[in-house]
């Protein structure tokens, strides 16, 4: 059977768009809540993202085969920070803001810049949503889960959340 082929336009919109043009809105600059709060104590922003192999917290990928390839989140810091701190690859460190501490497995990457930290969320046991703060976005209305204010220090011992 012959493959059929759809008919349309490659490219839309070459001469005008059905609606006129987009309508952009710019906003000046604003440092975070959080930033302003906390960076005096807990200089080091936080942020948080997802890996490839996990989605979200893991509650799916991580009862596959993927729990293979990914068995704990990792916490990333640039070489400088973590030569100020004394941190190597490997080490744990405990990380801790206003509103809590966890301890994490440490990687030096300069996949980061200096002053800012990373980890994904993928574990719950790592507790990492415990130091992050209900502060939201006044444009999005949404919380501010990228921007943590944070410090850090080696940890001679994997502590438990909280300390506990």
């Amino acid at each position: 059977m012959p493959v059929r082929r759809c008919s349309g336009t490659r490219i839309l919109h070459t001469d005008s768009f059905k609606r006129g043009k987009g309508k952009f809105h710019t906003w000046a600059f604003e440092e975070s809540p959080e930033i302003l709060s906390n960076s005096q104590e807990y200089p080091y922003i936080l942020t948080t993202g997802r890996g490839l192999e996990h989605y979200n917290s893991g509650t799916m990928t991580r009862r596959t085969p993927n729990k293979e390839l990914v068995k704990e989140d990792i916490l990333y810091i640039h070489p400088h920070d973590a030569g100020v701190k004394g941190v190597k690859s490997g080490d744990y460190v405990n990380i801790c803001s206003e509103r809590g501490q966890t301890t994490m497995r440490v990687r030096i990457s300069d996949i980061v810049k200096p002053g800012v930290i990373y980890t994904t969320f993928h574990f719950p046991e790592a507790a990492i949503n415990l130091l992050t703060s209900s502060v939201g976005d006044e444009y999005t209305l949404t919380p501010e889960y990228k921007v943590v204010a944070v410090d850090f220090k080696k940890s001679f011992q994997k502590l438990f959340v909280n300390g506990v």
